[in-house]
């Protein structure tokens, strides 16, 4: 169904809210965010808005023929911190590692972060394969009850 040697990403634009607003919103990914808080089309569609104009936040979509994902780069630290998502039509397919390497891809040399939920098995699965680094995590999230992992890659 997916053929892996078409698949790109695309810098996402306005015209993008509404799928990523249904991404955003679906169970499954409010589950497995640090933010699990549901909200309204009206607010993503500011904050994806403040995203895509902001010097900060890197937004790509991941694509075939159609939409597959999304992934965000936003400076961190000294680098910048990952997020993402895989369309749950296409979970198990190894998209969510292609993304995080095309997406590292793009933004060449760095520093990368990424905060995982404990119980996001998958998710902590394709950091490791992707060799990154377990860290420490910072107090503000154990005072915030979260039982997260933080992880961490130098890309060269």
């Amino acid at each position: 169904m997916i053929d892996k040697s078409k698949i790109f990403l695309r810098k996402a634009n306005i015209s993008d809210a509404l799928l990523t607003y249904k991404w955003a919103v679906d169970p499954k990914v409010r589950a497995n965010s640090l933010n699990s808080n549901v909200f309204s089309f009206e607010n993503h569609l500011q904050w994806f808005s403040n995203k895509l104009d902001s010097s900060e936040t890197i937004y790509f979509i991941l694509m075939e023929r159609f939409p597959l994902g999304q992934i965000r780069f936003e400076k961190f630290e000294d680098g910048w911190l990952i997020s993402f998502l895989i369309d749950e039509l296409f979970h198990g397919k190894g998209l969510g590692k292609e993304i995080i390497k095309m997406g590292m891809k793009e933004m060449r040399e760095g520093v990368f972060y990424a905060y995982v939920l404990e119980k996001n098995i998958p998710s902590i699965k394709i950091f490791e394969s992707l060799e990154f680094e377990s860290i420490k995590v910072e107090d503000e999230y154990k005072k915030m009850n979260l039982s997260i992992k933080k992880f961490m890659k130098i890309n060269k």
